[in-house]
């Protein structure tokens, strides 16, 4: 994607950085998916594809609502319409999500009634091991146990790993534990912790590195 235009697309863009491939727990602007940003006055148009014609609606869904929410966060924007371009549910997913509904009201009885409240916190905590463990491989073995929050380093992997527990709610006082699960339980066997944990995180770097090929071999660089 070009740079942005005007400082109002930048704007848009910064904010809508934040917003993650719930499986991947990257961000869409890094990954590529967000295509295209145009800003006609208070009006933003985001253009959105995703690696596979068959990519879940469910995933697809909360990329492009978050997107949007995203979007009219930003000071001075009115309006925020997502276009998600070729994908078998494209055309469903945008109408539902610019328009306000929900996925059930969108996709009816093809939704099972379902709510992706869970989904996302299964996402969420998924997050959560992957960054941690990303977290403890920076840190020397020896200084893992009884690891407390008010030690560790200010870095990029101990900055992510505090956002995303504060995003589950977990205590991030100075006192609280570091390696717990994803309910704030203090881990009693920290190797098999992180072995656990390990397990996650290999899981979505293979499922990142994957999707990148598969978005780049569908869309070569330069191809528009």
């Amino acid at each position: 994607m070009s740079l942005p235009a005007t400082l109002s697309e930048r704007e848009v863009l910064t904010a809508v950085r934040g917003v993650l491939d719930p499986e991947l727990d990257e961000s869409i602007v890094d990954l590529g998916f967000l295509t295209r940003v145009d800003v006609h006055g208070d009006e933003v148009r985001l253009e959105l594809r995703l690696p596979t014609y068959w990519c879940a609606p469910n995933f697809s869904w909360l990329m492009a609502e978050d997107l949007r929410q995203a979007a009219l966060g930003v000071p001075g924007v009115r309006q925020a319409t997502v276009h998600l371009l070729d994908h078998h549910a494209g055309n469903e997913i945008s109408a539902g999500v610019n328009s306000g509904r929900s996925f059930a009201e969108t996709f009816g009885e093809d939704a099972t009634a379902e709510t992706l409240g869970p989904l996302r916190q299964l996402f969420r905590r998924k997050a959560f091991l992957a960054r941690q463990v990303r977290l403890l491989a920076t840190l020397p073995r020896e200084r893992l146990d009884g690891l407390r929050i008010g030690d560790l380093p200010d870095t990029a992997h101990a900055q992510a790993y505090l956002a995303v527990r504060a995003e589950l709610g977990l205590d991030c006082t100075p006192a609280a534990p570091v390696i717990t699960d994803a309910a704030g339980r203090e881990a009693t066997d920290i190797d098999a912790h992180i072995r656990a944990a390990r397990l996650v995180r290999v899981s979505t770097d293979g499922n990142t590195a994957l999707c990148r090929g598969v978005f780049q071999t569908r869309y070569p660089r330069g191809s528009g």
